[in-house]
């Protein structure tokens, strides 16, 4: 997988939206509940196994997935922090609370 710098990612959701999808399956998408292969796409942009029928999304089971911050919030704001502006700046860039911001960057 070729390497992005931030930048690169800030500028197009699409771009972070693969290169998150990569990183999160390494080629290899697997049902987070049962760890089968056979998966079937579902319209919804979702994911269903065939073995224990549990639906899912590509980030399902990870801290992607858990938050309320949308993908293009989190990749702006990691250009932002990689940029060196502090989280109480970067609270008037991007619609989450100042709480969250400072939650994403500890993890980052």
């Amino acid at each position: 997988m070729r390497k992005y710098d931030p930048i690169n990612l800030a500028s197009s959701d699409k771009k972070n939206s693969i290169y998150f999808r990569n990183l999160r399956w390494n080629g290899k998408r697997i049902c987070p509940r049962c760890r089968y292969r056979l998966l079937y796409y579902l319209k919804s942009n979702r994911y269903s196994c065939k073995r224990c029928r549990y639906n899912f999304s590509e980030f399902t089971g990870t801290y992607l997935g858990q938050t309320k911050t949308s993908l293009s919030n989190i990749i702006h704001l990691l250009y932002l922090f990689t940029l060196g502006v502090p989280a109480y700046r970067i609270r008037f860039y991007v619609s989450c609370d100042l709480s969250t911001i400072e939650k994403n960057i500890s993890i980052i």
